[in-house]
């Protein structure tokens, strides 16, 4: 039964492009279940309506079917009709966006038609599953809007916190709640103060690298304001969401701030023996095998990997110079550490296990001038994961483990610094955003101990599991044959991508 809709009944249109997931978003939010959902774009023709209520606030809410930039085709033009018809009706717009989309793809028409309906709109970034895959609201803020919030349509993420909002910004705009007095019985499904857990929601909140904030601010009247960025001078008077306080980064030296240089290193080694040009990519290999396994310093691992070595070279085993010499900073992260100790926000500092050697070699880099101070093992007889070594850079420094973030790319190495405090990130080139993983830290967005994700392998029996199993970690742990049924107890292991080094500007 469709309700008559009245001045006291809020109506709020759910706006955005074809396929962001309106539909779905309508009929999670709605008590009734009305909206046609489908993979495809331009599912929704018509107007879908459904009704709720939510923290004592009865209203309407109407799935619109996608605006459309400048379409020539019949129907779709009668959809846009429609769509702008429903937006000119409502009194609240909730402008809803795949998480996928660029927003740089939002023609200026697009946003000035929203601008000038003069309705006030909450932004909702949907397909949002977690908190590790939200958007960052500086991203959208130069559309405006009363709010933003990440949320999934499909998993019921957040959607409690939007439906707050909506609440919240409906009441504002002059809406009362308890307006559900001549609604039908049939109508109210006898819950009249729907609310879910933990909907807690901010009005300000850093950009990634936590340079800027972006707020929202009520005018004189309580009318709701519009997103805007501050610098952190500017955020007086707010609530800021740096929940901890970071002064202090220390840096590992290699496979973080240094990185050894293979390609040299290769062609070198083959002018030096002699050997064919075609065995420069094999040396290359061989090294990049060496440096990405976590075994190289084992002796008998290197036994292992000098007869390779030998076998391609024609009995030439390299010696100390692929320590000492071949060594490179990639010009981004000189850069970004530059900018770091020019803002002053930061002491930097260093903790590398290095041979006295290789350590002189390093420090004649540029980069080495923007570290306040730090120790390499060759100076002690203590080596990262050793606790003591820790403890003796916290005690050299007069530092505050709880204020310290230690960038490094062994895991055993991290774990080891967050036993006495420290915060860690652990890094991989070309895979980790170091400001944007430091920003997390600052904004209390992650924890000091990392969850890791599990994945299970679920299936009929013979359909290759355990084949797909092995393939996956990449050794024989599961028992595969053709019998269904071989696989009887449960194996697990720890896997992670496997990474080879590409060169900033290479075209790989």
């Amino acid at each position: 039964m469709k309700v008559e809709k009245k001045n006291n009944i809020p109506v709020i249109a759910l706006i955005g492009l074809p396929n962001s997931g309106k539909s779905t978003l309508i009929n999670r939010l709605g008590s009734t279940r009305k909206a046609v959902t489908a993979n495809e774009e331009g599912t929704t023709r018509d107007l879908n309506w459904s009704d709720e209520i939510w923290e004592g606030l009865y209203m309407s809410l109407v799935d619109t079917g996608g605006l459309m930039p400048d379409t020539t085709d019949k129907i779709n033009k009668l959809v846009q009709v429609k769509t702008y018809s429903a937006i000119s009706k409502a009194d609240l717009l909730v402008w809803v966006f795949d998480r996928k989309t660029n927003i740089d793809s939002v023609s200026l028409d697009m946003m000035q038609r929203i601008w000038k309906s003069g309705k006030p709109f909450i932004i909702a970034v949907n397909k949002v599953d977690n908190p590790n895959t939200e958007r960052n609201i500086s991203d959208y803020a130069h559309l405006g809007g009363v709010d933003f919030i990440n949320i999934s349509a499909s998993s019921g993420y957040n959607l409690g916190v939007l439906m707050d909002s909506i609440v919240e910004n409906c009441v504002k705009i002059g809406f009362q709640k308890g307006n559900y007095d001549d609604i039908p019985s049939e109508i109210l499904t006898g819950n009249k103060t729907r609310r879910k857990k933990n909907a807690l929601r901010k009005i300000v909140k850093q950009n990634k690298d936590g340079s800027y904030y972006v707020v929202r601010e009520d005018d004189e009247k309580g009318a709701p304001g519009t997103f805007r960025t501050l610098t952190e001078d500017e955020i007086d008077g707010f609530e800021k969401q740096k929940k901890n306080e970071i002064g202090t980064l220390i840096f590992d030296f290699w496979d973080v701030i240094y990185f050894r240089d293979v390609d040299q290193l290769a062609v070198d080694l083959v002018k030096k023996y002699k050997l064919s040009e075609d065995k420069i990519e094999e040396i290359e290999d061989e090294f990049t095998a060496l440096f990405n396994n976590k075994n190289w310093k084992n002796e008998k691992y290197m036994l292992y990997w000098n007869d390779n070595f030998a076998k391609i070279t024609g009995g030439y085993v390299p010696g100390k110079e692929i320590w000492e010499q071949y060594f490179y900073v990639e010009e981004e992260m000189l850069e970004w550490v530059k900018e770091l100790k020019e803002s002053g926000k930061y002491q930097l500092y260093y903790l590398t296990n290095n041979p006295e050697k290789m350590f002189g070699e390093l420090r004649q880099h540029e980069i080495f001038e923007y570290f306040d101070g730090g120790i390499s093992s060759h100076e002690t007889n203590l080596k990262k994961p050793d606790l003591d070594i820790f403890k003796l850079l916290i005690n050299k420094f007069d530092l505050e483990p709880e204020k310290c973030i230690l960038i490094d790319d062994l895991e055993e190495n991290i774990e080891a610094a967050k036993k006495l405090g420290f915060w860690g990130i652990e890094y991989k080139d070309g895979f980790t955003n170091l400001p944007e993983s430091i920003g997390k830290i600052l904004h209390g967005e992650v924890e000091r101990i990392t969850q890791i994700p599990k994945v299970l392998f679920l299936g009929k029996p013979n359909v290759g599991k355990s084949t797909l199993f092995n393939a996956m970690v990449g050794e024989e742990i599961q028992i595969v044959s053709d019998i269904a049924g071989t696989t009887l107890s449960v194996n697990d292991t720890l896997v992670e991508r496997s990474q080879r080094r590409v060169k900033p500007g290479s075209e790989e």
